[in-house]
């Protein structure tokens, strides 16, 4: 290979890796054909030898891709904006889970080329404060949480999916039969927190006498990341029906809930998914997802990017902009009474309206 660009060498690779990381999402995510990823290789390799003069980054969190929900949104959010914008992306993986080490990938990305890079988790504020300043040309985004400070390098995105959750919350108080909901969080967080209270709000609005019990998966093995923890969650959601008679389930713990999806259809009891649609995990007894469009975010802020429009300031989502949302209910509309579906289109014309407001952990 001697007399090859050892740059061209490095973005060939990145291609490549784009598009085996674009199948693997595709097979996560649902709306992804294998005739799209076929266009997509042929795309990308025709433009191979003229390779894009910008690269996304991406820092993902430990638990990595495969969660169907968090993450994955933010994959494929990053794939669709990557092929719009013509762009290569780069994808790293923290391990460790510490500060050091998150600074350290992020000076690898931005040494690799980066002009944006794109931080998956509330936990990485620290690292993307010290890395920011001394990156200054390149544009860190950190998604899910606000700063502190922004540079002139820095933006965040924010999500009210308590908006959302709150609609969730009176769905699942209108069918549970035992008026007892099962909440299981990952980490007591401000990102967890915000859907926690508007699906506590929305559950009381449908019923006053409706029973909440919440517990969080760290607070039971702190060996382990919380978010791909399935075998605690299922504990937790198996002690919620023995012991609080519990038979709806609010998992916001990433991979964690698809073990609590699972235990819920083999124990007839109604689960609702979060981030990403994920009724189709577990048909009819998903009773509905609520949406934090984190692929809207970062699709979007790739192009705010790419058009010079970029700002250092939050990019806040919320049920006005369909930035969050519930899921089409494609598996549950016949399940789910008209009357209930009725009301929540009116509570949410309420919510975007002001008439309701939902309680929110999410600082302005």
């Amino acid at each position: 290979m001697m007399g090859v660009n050892a740059d061209f060498l490095f973005r060939v690779r990145t291609v490549l890796a784009a598009l085996l990381l674009s199948l693997a999402a595709c097979l996560l995510l649902p709306g992804c054909s294998d005739e799209s990823v076929v266009n997509d290789v042929e795309k990308s390799a025709a433009s191979r030898t003229a390779p894009s003069k910008l690269i996304i980054g991406m820092f993902l969190d430990t638990s990595g891709l495969g969660d169907r929900g968090y993450l994955d949104m933010q994959y494929k959010g990053l794939v669709r904006g990557c092929q719009k914008y013509g762009a290569e992306f780069i994808l790293e993986q923290r391990q460790e889970g510490t500060l050091e080490e998150a600074v350290s990938i992020l000076d690898t990305l931005a040494a690799g080329g980066c002009s944006a890079i794109f931080c998956s988790s509330f936990t990485m504020k620290q690292a993307v404060e010290l890395a920011a300043s001394k990156h200054p040309s390149v544009k860190f985004i950190l998604m899910d949480t606000l700063m502190d400070n922004y540079l002139p390098n820095t933006a965040t995105t924010t999500f009210r999916v308590g908006q959302a959750a709150y609609l969730a919350g009176f769905i699942g108080a209108s069918m549970s039969r035992t008026k007892t909901l099962g909440i299981i969080g990952g980490t007591d967080s401000s990102p967890v927190r915000e859907f926690l209270g508007g699906f506590a709000a929305g559950a009381k609005a449908a019923d006053e006498s409706i029973t909440m019990t919440t517990r969080f998966i760290d607070e039971l093995d702190r060996s382990t990341v919380p978010w791909n923890n399935p075998s605690v969650a299922v504990e937790i959601a198996r002690s919620m029906i023995n012991q609080e008679n519990a038979d709806v389930f609010f998992p916001v713990a990433g991979a964690s809930a698809l073990g609590v999806f699972n235990y819920a259809r083999a124990h007839g009891v109604y689960a609702i998914g979060v981030d990403s649609d994920q009724d189709y995990l577990a048909e009819g007894i998903i009773l509905t997802s609520v949406m934090k469009r984190l692929d809207v975010a970062v699709e979007t802020l790739i192009g705010e990017v790419v058009d010079g429009r970029f700002e250092n300031r939050n990019y806040l989502y919320d049920l006005e902009n369909g930035g969050v949302g519930l899921s089409p209910m494609t598996y549950t509309r016949d399940i789910i009474p008209a009357s209930v579906l009725s009301r929540v289109e009116e509570l949410k014309a309420d919510i975007i309206s002001g008439n309701i407001e939902v309680p929110t952990a999410i600082l302005q």
